[in-house]
């Protein structure tokens, strides 16, 4: 494939509103308009409620293992759209990297009436896809929204429950986020910097600097500490790496889950980053990339998932950077789930 951008999904997935495995397509259509209400849940209201902790719930450790990672996605991916690179007002464009490279976006956010969101920082704009890939049109970046009248700054993409887009720029000590909705463009400052790690379809969930766990609401930038991340039907869980192994929350239904990753390859113990996601039945989508501790040299990949009734799958090899790039236009050719989320 090249001078394109394939998507791909897992035929299983239902993923609203979260950021599925996405690459793109091409075509043209008239653009349906966005809900102009804004969320209206706030963050202080979302802190009111009474937390419960797993403190006491008896943990239960399961093991798993990573195998290297594949040249192709799982047989059970289908492709589901293909966007091309070009000068054309339909196809994504692309900027000099390494390597002589051309980069284009690797993952767009799909939203809640299917259609699909890319930023396109090398075009200056936001576009829009329908669910086929049919392109259905763009919001240009004003010189408000560019660094130094030139730059698009602004990153993962993610559509909340009203298809408002939400995009993140950092500096040094805040969080910048970039609101799309009703066709204009809104800045929303956040006084702290925070990575931006997930949604519940109101509010955004990420970690501060101090690794502080924390809640925005998009419409204020207001923010403030929590204990559990939240999917969009109020599913509380949290997700992290310990000495044994990647330890999963689900105080909601009472489950403590130590799955301990090792390598396919040698036994090794798995170290690497994280994305997840969780899916329409509060299932949680993770996505490894990472090496053994007794060999740095090849790359381990995984999918694999949890129940809200923390069932965990095994782990299915997956795609991930291209095994043979090339110069032709096309990003580094990843899938993802969502967002990098923390690391081993």
């Amino acid at each position: 494939m090249s001078n394109s951008l394939a998507m791909r999904v897992n035929q299983g997935w239902v993923f609203w509103p979260v950021l599925a495995a996405a690459m793109a397509a091409c075509s043209s259509s008239a653009a349906p308009t966005l809900t102009t209400d804004l969320p209206s849940t706030s963050v202080e209201s979302t802190a009111s409620v009474t937390e419960q902790t797993v403190s006491d719930t008896e943990p239960i450790t399961l093991h798993r293992s990573v195998d290297a990672v594949r040249a192709t996605t799982p047989d059970d991916w289908v492709a589901t759209f293909t966007i091309g690179y070009g000068d054309d007002p339909e196809q994504l464009g692309t900027a000099p990297g390494g390597e002589n490279l051309q980069i284009g976006p690797e993952f767009g956010s799909p939203g809640p009436d299917g259609t699909w969101w890319f930023l396109d920082g090398a075009k200056d704009r936001v576009v829009h896809y329908d669910a086929e890939g049919t392109y259905l049109g763009e919001i240009v970046a004003g010189p408000d929204i560019l660094v130094a009248g030139q730059f698009f700054p602004y990153q993962m993409p993610r559509v909340l429950n009203d298809g408002t887009l939400i995009a993140t720029r950092f500096s040094e000590s805040s969080t910048q986020l970039l609101e799309v909705a009703n066709g204009g463009t809104r800045i929303v400052d956040v006084q702290e910097l925070v990575v931006v790690s997930a949604d519940d379809g109101t509010l955004l969930y990420g970690f501060a600097e101090d690794q502080t766990l924390s809640v925005i609401d998009p419409t204020t930038g207001a923010i403030e500490q929590t204990d559990w991340f939240r999917s969009a039907s109020g599913m509380r869980y949290r997700i992290a790496f310990n000495g044994d192994g990647l330890v999963i929350e689900q105080p909601d239904t009472a489950r403590v889950t130590t799955v301990r990753l090792t390598s396919s390859l040698d036994g090794g113990v798995f170290h690497g980053s994280l994305e997840a996601a969780v899916g329409a039945d509060d299932t949680i989508h993770l996505y490894l990339v990472g090496v053994s501790d007794t060999d740095e040299v090849t790359q381990l990949g995984g999918y694999l998932t949890v129940r809200p009734g923390g069932e965990v799958s095994d782990v299915t090899p997956i795609q991930t950077r291209s095994l043979r790039p090339t110069r032709e236009a096309r990003p580094i050719c990843t899938s993802h789930l969502g967002h990098r989320y923390l690391r081993s």
